[in-house]
């Protein structure tokens, strides 16, 4: 994590609503405040207004759509134009990442949120963790709109505080191994995700067991997986089909006590601020991605 020093506060990068706005929506004003740190500056940085990027709530991910990003293979995919710290802090990947094989990212870590909304848990930990890649896919257009404003501001307030957080538009379900290769995610996230409440549609849900399996093929060894949700019946569904897949296990409740990124999924998220404001219930489970069993484990083809 990032030393002490400048602490940006939560609720701007939430880029929660109510505050004064210029024309363009935009809060101008750049104010310190001392909140009884006296070694800390609490810095408030200028938020761009969930207001005026208003969309429906659910996307159909069997839907056909257009992305601007949209890689036919992880080796195509340019990371350098998605980071701006990505050519000092790597070496050369032209020519590293052949048949899927995972190089050369093991010296830095990778965090996914899958549908990252508004972008607010990774815009939270970014700032903490430097030596992380942070990418949020998100499928919804508007809302990616919002979160592309969003970071174009951070890096504009707090040059090089942001430079390892990027947003893409895409759809998780259909494209995640266009993204990524073997074993390359340290952490994914599932955070209040869409709950499908009509079983015609549980085809949707973002958690399923042929799902699993791809997100499996993404993650190392030893990977945490992070799901939280205000919906009860989703909670038991992810669950049990985490349960099910011999490729995870679920982390018990004294593991989760000692995780420094728990507080950040069950608290940060900009849906976790209006659930907790309207007394809602939050449902937290996570899992641990397990090695692949031996060939001679898996039964004969």
């Amino acid at each position: 994590m990032s030393e002490e020093g400048d602490r940006i506060e939560l609720g701007q990068l939430a880029g929660e609503d109510g505050d004064e706005e210029d024309e363009d929506g935009d809060v101008d004003e750049d104010e310190e405040e001392d909140h009884g740190h006296p070694s800390v500056a609490v810095k408030k940085i200028r938020k761009v207004n969930k207001r005026f990027y208003r969309t429906r709530a659910h996307s159909n991910p069997l839907n056909d759509g257009f992305y601007k990003v949209l890689p036919r293979a992880p080796r195509e995919m340019d990371w350098a134009a998605q980071f701006p710290a990505w050519r000092e802090r790597t070496r050369d990947v032209s020519d590293a990442i052949d048949r899927n094989e995972l190089a050369p990212y093991p010296q830095r870590q990778w965090f996914v949120d899958v549908g990252s909304g508004y972008g607010g848990l990774l815009a939270a930990m970014a700032p903490e963790y430097p030596d992380v890649w942070f990418v949020g896919l998100e499928i919804r257009e508007r809302v990616m709109e919002f979160c592309e404003a969003r970071l174009q501001r951070l890096r504009q307030d707090h040059p090089g505080k942001f430079d390892h957080l990027t947003y893409i538009r895409t759809n998780a379900m259909r494209f995640m191994p266009n993204f990524f290769v073997k074993q390359q995610i340290d952490k994914m996230f599932f955070c209040y995700c869409d709950p499908h409440f009509k079983k015609r549609k549980w085809r949707q849900r973002i958690i399923s067991s042929k799902l699993l399996a791809e997100y499996a093929f993404v993650l190392k060894d030893g990977a945490v997986v992070y799901t939280v949700t205000d919906v009860k019946d989703l909670h038991e569904w992810m669950v049990g089909k985490f349960h099910s897949h011999p490729l995870f296990e679920t982390l018990s409740d004294e593991q989760l006590a000692v995780d420094p990124i728990v507080p950040y999924v069950r608290d940060k998220t900009d849906e976790a601020i209006k659930v907790a404001k309207n007394g809602g219930s939050k449902y937290l489970a996570c899992f641990r991605r397990l090695p692949n069993p031996p060939l001679s484990d898996q039964g004969e083809t």
